[in-house]
């Protein structure tokens, strides 16, 4: 592909109505650290590190999958993988633009190529194109400067053209977004009583625990706060891509408790002794992927209010937690809440697995298969609805940022859908638009006001 430089535009003249090039910037005037190379080294290294926290730590192992892809495809080609052209970029250089605009395009359609399909479905999603696409940009952003490629909207219809594509030779079934079934209250009050693996005779993995053991207590108060909660499985256990526990995580200095009308920073046995109906277990939100620094929701903390009779209530699984295993309270914030044995952090990765063997002790694992710790959100905002919560309510509930989440997860019950189209069935309409409204000619309104008038 063809090279357009920026300074090459600066000695031509515009065509076609195209506008010129920024002109070069006055480096005398604006310049900075010249004759020091050590400054400038410097405050590069601290920009690269600083930068380096752009990208969520949830998604650092997928793109670094999407820039090596990429890189490949680019050198397949004889082109540098950086596309910092910024006048082709910005549509100054029309036929860089176009340059890039195709590489886009040829980029997304050969890696669909060779993308492996998911969820047993016949050929990987066009959709997959577009994240790969999205994660190359988003790398580019993090550099330092960061380099604004082509949008990718540019390209929305190639991916309309794949979709339907995707729809003629496969059918219109596997372009459905595939998502998990929600717990049921049966499922999370079974789960519950799964307390004590060792008198059960049971193992999940390698691992049995006992009712009184830090894992045991641990498993239960996890199971209790995503049902209550629906904090997503990276909230509560240590995320797949983190290779070690922060403070940033959900921690015993997010817990508090209110008891007797008063608040307190850690449960002491004679807080606990205490405890009945009317007091709380006060849980502040982590950071979450739809609000990482804790902008929205972390200051609005969640509150549950204790039940002695356990069942699924987070509030007693929790105090039953801290009641056997206490943490100092200068200990508080650099503790995980959810721990095994040896005092770390419980992984995401071992939930995940720990969870299907829970339910396959009674349910096939076929069916086990349905569920997720995901499936703990999904179970809270149909029990929300199913409750008579409003949509806002179930929103503020599950801590979304839109309302695209509620009218993705909340699952109608077919009595209730059956009856939502019986009873439009049973009412008459009679709407119409204004413009299809009987035009009054002025001619003889004026004259039946006229007569009116005599």
């Amino acid at each position: 592909m063809a090279s357009h430089s920026p300074q090459k535009l600066l000695t031509e003249e515009p065509q076609n109505g195209q506008q010129p090039w920024a002109p070069t910037r006055n480096r005398g005037k604006y310049s900075f650290g010249q004759g020091n190379p050590e400054l400038m080294a410097r405050l590069d290294a601290m920009m690269q590190d600083t930068m380096s926290y752009c990208v969520p730590a949830s998604v650092i192992k997928t793109q670094a999958s999407h820039v090596e892809r990429w890189g490949t495809f680019c050198a397949s080609l004889g082109t540098t993988s950086v596309r910092d052209d910024m006048a082709a970029n910005l549509g100054y250089d029309r036929d860089g633009y176009k340059d890039e605009l195709m590489l886009l395009g040829f980029a997304a359609i050969d890696a669909l190529q060779d993308m492996h399909p998911r969820a047993g479905r016949k050929a990987a999603l066009p959709d997959s194109a577009r994240s790969y696409l999205y994660a190359v940009r988003d790398h580019h952003m993090c550099r330092m400067p960061p380099v604004e490629m082509v949008p990718i909207k540019a390209v929305s219809k190639l991916f309309k053209s794949l979709n339907a594509r995707y729809k003629a030779k496969y059918g219109v079934r596997d372009l459905i977004r595939k998502q998990r079934e929600p717990l049921k209250k049966w499922h999370v009050r079974r789960l519950l009583t799964m307390t004590d693996l060792k008198r059960m005779g049971l193992k999940v993995g390698r691992k049995q625990w006992t009712e009184e053991s830090l894992l045991g207590s641990s498993v239960m108060g996890l199971i209790a706060t995503q049902a209550n909660t629906g904090m997503r499985k990276s909230e509560v256990t240590l995320p797949e891509a983190l290779m070690t526990w922060n403070k940033s995580l959900l921690n015993w200095g997010s817990v508090k408790w209110k008891i007797g009308g008063r608040y307190y920073a850690e449960l002491t046995v004679e807080l606990y002794l205490q405890m009945g109906r009317g007091d709380y277990l006060i849980l502040t939100p982590p950071p979450a992927k739809a609000d990482p620094f804790c902008k929205v929701w972390g200051g609005r903390p969640v509150y549950i209010r204790y039940s002695p009779d356990g069942g699924a209530n987070a509030a007693y699984w929790i105090a039953q937690l801290e009641h056997k295993h206490p943490i100092l309270l200068k200990d508080r914030e650099n503790t995980p809440l959810f721990r095994n044995d040896d005092g770390t952090v419980i992984k995401a990765n071992w939930w995940s697995k720990t969870l299907r063997q829970m339910l396959m002790t009674f349910m096939s694992e076929e069916e086990a298969k349905r569920y997720t710790p995901h499936s703990f959100r999904i179970y809270l905002a149909c029990a929300a609805h199913e409750s008579g919560r409003t949509p806002e309510e179930i929103q503020a509930l599950c801590r979304w940022r839109s309302a695209e989440s509620l009218r993705a997860y909340v699952r109608w019950k077919d009595s209730e859908y059956g009856d939502m189209i019986e009873q439009a069935m049973a009412v008459e309409i009679d709407p119409m638009h204004v413009m299809n409204l009987p035009h009054l000619e002025p001619g003889p309104l004026v004259q039946a006001m006229a007569d009116m008038a005599i």
